[in-house]
């Protein structure tokens, strides 16, 4: 059975069926239905026409039926014309009857090419059996077997069929049109179904039928209708690639590629969508939202407008567009704004998030009375729920996306000059020259500890700011075409407006900005100090999208200078004899040795000194030893009392205050006279001594908070040594005038020559003769340039000599009575020079031989004489003797005993021995008694060579002769 608008399954294919042999019994018997024609005896008769439906058989013969029983009369002929009057049913159509048909296109269809075919977007309705199925026309007469009647529009007086179709096909319920068509009964009988259906625009939209049979003079049929409204329901599909949320780690064009690839397959899932060809305009909703890299969602971008072709350019190009204003602003703005020490960074990520619903417009056509307002859109836009892709796509850019390198260079002229090769300076180190590589930078900041600095490394004379030693240094990531893209509308070339820099100190541990625009700290009254021995600046570089690279780290060393003594390797040099002040016994002279050896203990520990310190510890209190204070042979303390202290190791109670006092001038500082339970005076320093600038390596000592609980130990400070460059020395009694120089080898540089001198210094006629040498020594430092010239520093040490000998008479000559002195010697011994017409000869028992040191005048007056220096051949000066012949043995100078250059005038004829007395006088111990001075020599001579400490040595030595001799200190030193 058929209702409105559709087919009910179950009861279709046996109405079908029975329509259509129905159908086919009423074409081929109609003329044999009771009542299709009425016949009488009236002069002429007239056909009647009605409408036969083929949709309902049951109906058309209950019709013919009542008409058998009604209308078949024979009736008498009358004088005049009747007509019948029309009392025939309406005509059906389809098998409900329903006289409408709202259709549904459902689907697409396609023709034998599997192309779809607009001619095919709904199928015949009008066929037999169909929900529109054609009313037959039905004449008495049989028109259809006659074939004379052909109809055309100039011939519309004979039987004829006409149809008027009103088509309303417009979206806005617009002026329908109105098509009318004629047929003859035959062709429309035969093929109405083809018929309405070609003239029936294959598009959606609604269509009313109006059938009318006409016969000859003009009969006509009652009006036929029906209405079939067309809606286009099959909505737009297509083939979709992925939906999914797509991610990609990474701003590169590779990753921008693989992202854009699932975008120009969305575009083609709605270029190429499928449809029917009734279909109406697309109205696809698709939009784009764009969520910028540091989190700011754009408003959707509609597209809903774009033809179906269009390509999107703008989806495509999405991820990779250049970069903003609004971009560009946040990646030019510091990241240290807020604090250097919490950069803001982002998480930069650009998101673009698609959504495509396949659309189309459709009219929503009816063939119910209320049809909308005239004028009014009646479209409608719908898709079918399937049919959508929507996905979000997001690319990160992290920060060596942006920049491929960061570096911090160490600039081809800093202002602050590093030490050029450290591994000159510091010889068998592994401290690498300065370099951006070595990230290594080694400072001379000339800081001893007599600064008031020194215990931080003197940090005001090293403070930096960053653009003194270093450039910072940005590159873009130009192999990146993703990141060319992205900057294409900037005019910079460089990383450096994205990139922000911070330091740290470690000793500080504060984050500091530094400024893009100086490249120094961005607060201009920061400076960069270094008040350790090794220091470490840490620099990190940041983009809005996070960290780049690692952090840089330069190490920084700071080398300090010490001031050390040079006294100890001074006084070492020294040797004068273990007899105090006292002269060479029975001559007019001291002799004083100066020795220089590069390889001795107290030379190499001065310019490579250690850090073991010299004052001891007291272990119960922890406190150091104070002057006067001493450690006794078990290692106690003691506390030295009326005696003569040495540098914390030795106190000398049989040395009197005067002999202290001497000591302290002949052999310096660090000897003290110490009262009754140690008072004492202040120690004298020199000025000198505390300004001259050595090496002194030693262990860094920290208070700073381990960083964890196996903390590396702090690393040993390496200080800057000095070279020694030489000594100029020079001679000068206490009254002379002018000093004598002596010795110098300053311009030898660093290649020193050993040597060991012994110099024989003159009496004067003084009870104590004062004689002082100066010595001016020359010391660089490795860190110098070449160009710098030696540093000088200075050192004196008085010698002093005493008449240590008795008046004697002269028993030994009796006959010349000792004039050949007085006469003869007293001019030609005071000749100053040892060359020319008059030179000089030594009296008896005087310096012939060696370097001799004596006054140019015996006169005692200052500014009188002057010093004079003279070293003679190997043979010595000629001894002055008497003029006569005597019969006594001639003075010559000979060796004295014990030494290995000084010679003295003497008589005697056994070399160890050069001062001799008559046996039948003095006996045998005068002959030992005059090689004592010799025996103290050698004596002295090797402890000193041989031992690294000072030792006072007090012994009262009484000749034979009752002669007593000084307290004999014997200097021992490292």
């Amino acid at each position: 059975m058929f209702e409105y608008g559709r087919v009910v399954e179950g009861d279709h294919a046996a109405v079908v069926a029975f329509g259509s042999f129905f159908n086919w019994q009423l074409q081929m018997h109609r003329f044999l239905v009771p009542g299709l024609l009425t016949v009488g005896t009236l002069p002429s008769t007239r056909a009647a026409i009605e409408w036969a439906s083929s949709a309902d058989g049951h109906q058309l013969i209950g019709e013919r039926m009542a008409l058998a029983e009604s209308t078949y009369d024979i009736v008498p002929g009358t004088g005049s014309e009747t007509r019948r009057p029309d009392n025939y049913g309406q005509c059906v159509w389809g098998p409900s009857g329903s006289h409408k048909y709202d259709f549904a296109i459902t689907k697409d269809n396609k023709d034998s090419d599997g192309e779809t075919s607009r001619t095919e977007c709904f199928a015949n309705v009008f066929e037999a059996g169909k929900a529109l199925a054609y009313p037959f026309p039905r004449s008495s007469y049989h028109y259809d077997t006659d074939p004379n009647h052909a109809i055309t529009e100039d011939s519309l007086d004979k039987p004829h069929i006409s149809l008027d179709i009103e088509f309303d096909v417009s979206k806005n319920n617009g002026a329908s049109v109105v098509d009318t068509q004629y047929f003859d009964f035959e062709n429309f009988e035969t093929n109405a179904a083809s018929i309405l259906y070609r003239s029936t625009g294959h598009s959606a939209g609604r269509y009313k039928y109006n059938l009318k049979a006409y016969d000859f003079e003009g009969v006509d049929s009652k009006d036929c209708s029906t209405c079939l409204s067309v809606t286009d329901m099959y909505r737009p599909t297509g083939v979709k690639g992925s939906c999914q949320n797509a991610y990609k780690d990474g701003f590169t064009k590779a990753n921008v590629d693989e992202l854009k690839y699932q975008v120009d397959k969305l575009v083609e899932y709605r270029q190429k969508a499928d449809n029917n060809k009734c279909s109406d305009d697309r109205c696809d909703a698709l939009g784009l939202v764009r969520t910028n890299f540091f989190g700011v969602e754009s408003e959707r971008d509609s597209k809903a407008d774009t033809k179906v072709d269009d390509a999107l350019q703008s989806w495509k190009s999405c991820l990779s567009d250049a970069l903003t204003d609004a971009e560009w602003a946040k990646l030019t703005t510091s990241v240290f704004a807020t604090s250097p020490s919490s950069p803001s960074v982002f998480t930069c990520a650009r998101s673009c998030k698609y959504d495509v619903t396949l659309k189309e417009f459709y009219t929503p056509y009816s063939c119910a009375t209320d049809y909308g307002v005239e004028g009014q859109d009646r479209r409608q836009c719908a898709g079918d729920a399937t049919q959508f892709c929507n996905f979000t796509q997001t690319v990160t850019a992290k920060a060596s996306d942006l920049v491929s390198k960061v570096q911090v260079a160490l600039k081809p002229s800093p202002v602050k000059p590093p030490i050029a090769d450290p591994k000159t300076v510091f010889p068998g180190s592994t401290y690498d020259a300065p370099s951006t590589t070595s990230k290594e930078l080694h400072f001379d900041v000339t800081c001893d500890n007599n600064a008031p600095e020194f215990a931080t490394y003197c940090t005001s004379q090293l403070q930096v700011k960053v653009s003194d030693l270093f450039q910072l240094e940005a590159t873009l990531n130009t192999d990146n075409d993703a990141v060319k893209a992205l900057l294409v509308n900037r005019s910079t070339t460089t990383a450096n407006p994205i990139v922000f820099w911070r330091v740290k100190n470690t000793l500080a541990g504060t984050w500091q900005e530094i400024s893009s625009a100086t490249g120094d700290l961005k607060d201009s009254k920061a400076v960069l100090t270094f008040p350790q021995f090794k220091s470490e600046l840490i620099f990190e570089a940041y983009t809005a999208c996070g960290k780049v690279g690692d952090s840089i780290t330069w190490t920084i060393y700071v080398h300090r200078t010490e001031v050390v003594h040079i006294d100890d390797w001074w006084y070492s040099m020294w040797d004068c004899g273990a007899a105090g002040k006292c002269n060479v016994e029975h001559t007019d002279f001291r002799v004083c040795k100066f020795k220089f050896d590069p390889q001795c203990d107290t030379y190499l520990s001065m310019l490579n000194p250690s850090d073991a310190k010299n004052i001891p510890i007291d272990p119960l209190t922890n406190d150091a030893y104070k002057v006067c204070e001493y450690k006794d042979e078990n290692k106690n303390k003691k506390t030295c009392s009326e005696g003569c202290w040495w540098h914390y190791a030795s106190c000398d109670t049989a040395s009197s205050e005067e002999a202290c006092t001497n000591r302290i001038r002949e052999e310096g500082s660090r000897f003290v006279y110490c009262g009754k339970d140690g008072a004492h005076a202040p120690q004298v320093i020199e000025q000198e001594t505390l300004a001259m600038q050595m090496l002194l390596q030693d262990t860094l000592s920290t208070t700073a908070a381990p960083v964890s609980t196996t903390a590396a130990p702090s690393p040993v400070e390496v200080r800057i040594k000095w070279q020694f460059y030489g000594m100029t020395c020079s001679w000068k009694y206490q009254n002379s005038k002018a000093a004598a120089p002596f010795l110098s080898t300053a311009l030898l540089g660093t290649a020193q020559p050993a040597f060991n001198k012994e110099v024989a210094i003159k009496m004067q006629n003084v009870d104590v003769t004062e004689v002082t040498v100066s010595c001016d020594f020359f010391f660089k430092s490795n860190a110098a340039a070449a160009d710098v010239k030696p540093t000088k520093r200075s050192r004196s040490k008085t010698v002093l000599i005493q008449n240590c000998d008795h008046p004697r008479w002269n028993a030994e000559r009796p006959t010349d009575q000792g004039r050949y002195i007085k006469d003869t010697c007293d001019v030609v011994s005071w000749y100053s020079e040892i060359t020319g017409l008059k030179p000089r000869q030594p009296a008896p028992f005087q310096a012939c031989k060696g370097a001799l040191v004596y006054p140019s005048d015996p006169s005692i007056e200052d500014g009188k004489a002057t010093t004079i220096y003279v070293e003679t051949n190997s043979t010595g000066l000629t001894c002055c003797n008497p003029k006569a012949p005597t019969t006594v043995a001639p003075f010559t100078c000979q060796t004295l005993p014990g030494s290995t250059s000084i010679g003295l005038c003497t008589d005697s004829k056994d070399p160890n021995i050069y001062y001799t007395r008559s046996v039948k006088f003095f006996g045998e111990s005068m002959a030992d008694a005059a090689q004592s001075y010799a025996r103290e020599l050698l004596v002295a001579g090797g402890l000193l060579a041989a031992v690294a400490v000072v030792a006072a040595v007090s012994a009262k030595k009484t000749s034979a002769a009752g002669v007593d001799l000084d307290d004999a200190y014997m200097q021992l030193l490292a």
